[in-house]
């Protein structure tokens, strides 16, 4: 996607981060990021892991 203004970015931004899903995503993540490496992450989030 081209983002030809600045405003245009931050209403595409608004849109993803105000959506529920997104949030309860983030959620999810937020404490994930802050304390394993992304490898193990990924393992989690794809089903790969155990």
């Amino acid at each position: 996607m081209y983002v030809s203004r600045f405003s245009e970015l931050e209403r595409h931004i608004q849109t993803v981060t105000g959506d529920q899903a997104f949030q309860e995503w983030s959620a999810h993540m937020s404490p994930l990021l802050a304390e394993s490496p992304k490898r193990e992450i990924f393992e989690i989030t794809s089903g790969d892991a155990g």
